[in-house]
């Protein structure tokens, strides 16, 4: 009994660790990678904390330049950028509404509420990076950096977010996850 418990634990174990794996499919390949730093903004994940300036001293605010990054994308791309800056400014502004407006569905933007905290100051400084994926959806996947301040524990982090923007089934540039 007691060996056949640990076996069903092991496996259910096995399960588990498989489902949690990267379920990035291999025929995604980028095929486009455009820089649009503007800054020299170090690469650090957004979990670890650095202070970086004094809190007092901290200003939120969005100072990417969209123009560099538009030129990058197609015509017909361009207005996925229209929902990342929609989405930024939810943050910054702490406009809930304005933040869950561009997820592909409800579902998902209370997926990722984590992003959002009224204890959250945020400051985008550069799109790091655009890459398009070629693959059934046509997804791009812009890298925003930038600085993240929790005003309940008063410490500031580097920030690095990677938005999935792809076309719903009505053909409306969404986002399908952050990362």
């Amino acid at each position: 009994m007691l060996k056949s418990f640990a076996l069903t634990m092991l496996l259910t174990s096995f399960i588990v660790l498989t489902a949690c794996g990267d379920t990035t499919s291999p025929t995604d390949k980028s095929t486009n990678t455009t820089n649009t730093t503007q800054n020299s903004v170090p690469d650090t994940s957004k979990h670890s904390e650095n202070e970086t300036e004094s809190s007092t001293h901290f200003k939120p605010g969005i100072n990417i330049d969209f123009k560099e990054a538009e030129s990058s994308l197609t015509e017909e791309e361009s207005p996925l950028l229209d929902v990342l800056k929609l989405n930024l400014k939810g943050l910054v502004e702490h406009d809930h509404h304005l933040y869950r407006s561009g997820f592909v569905t409800e579902k998902l933007a209370d997926a990722m509420e984590g992003y959002y905290n009224e204890d959250f100051q945020y400051k985008f400084s550069t799109i790091e990076s655009i890459e398009k994926f070629v693959s059934t959806y046509k997804q791009v996947h812009v890298f925003v950096l930038g600085e993240r301040l929790d005003s309940s524990t008063d410490t500031i982090e580097a920030v690095k977010m990677m938005y999935a923007i792809r076309k719903n089934n009505e053909g409306v540039w969404s986002i399908y996850t952050i990362d």
